[in-house]
């Protein structure tokens, strides 16, 4: 499997420089897009296939939640897609139903809805700061921690999903 920070040249981390994810994107789109070789159909596609993997490690790498993922995945061998369920503890539990149970109860509301949802987006920036503290250190001590604190991200995005 191609390294997606390999592909984009910059080094593997949580924190990354956004505009230059972006610049690299543009520059590796020109460069293998299929339009590029529409005339040769060998090249097109091939075209079809980079700029396919260039789309999605752009994806990956310009989102906090699916770079943390990914770092997660190359760093400590984890997929978090499949840890899910079984890492979660009884206090994430307990406020994942809570946090449930207050968006069906303001289902609605525009302004508590509102409020809610700027409630969710300071804990997901929270997290973000955590799991980049822990990420900057590559411990293998925080690999648990690390990994909670990506599902636990991965929760709060899908609750303000669930908002819009």
């Amino acid at each position: 499997m191609l390294n997606f920070f390999q592909l984009f040249n910059i080094v593997p981390s949580y924190n990354v420089n956004i505009q230059q994810i972006n610049d690299t994107f543009l520059q590796l789109q020109k460069k293998h897009h299929p339009d590029t070789s529409a005339n040769n159909l060998s090249l097109s596609a091939d075209g079809v296939v980079m700029s396919s993997i260039v789309n999605q490690a752009y994806e990956t790498l310009s989102c906090n939640l699916k770079r943390a993922m990914y770092v997660i995945k190359i760093w400590y061998v984890v997929d978090i897609a499949t840890q899910q369920s079984t890492i979660v503890n009884n206090n994430m539990m307990e406020q994942i139903l809570n946090l449930q149970m207050e968006l069906a109860q303001i289902a609605g509301n525009a302004a508590m809805l509102a409020t809610f949802s700027s409630k969710i987006t300071t804990q997901i920036k929270l997290i973000e700061q955590e799991l980049q503290n822990l990420l900057e250190k590559q411990n293998i001590l925080t690999k648990d921690i690390c990994i909670t604190k990506v599902i636990e991200l991965k929760f709060y995005h899908s609750i303000l999903n669930k908002i819009y």
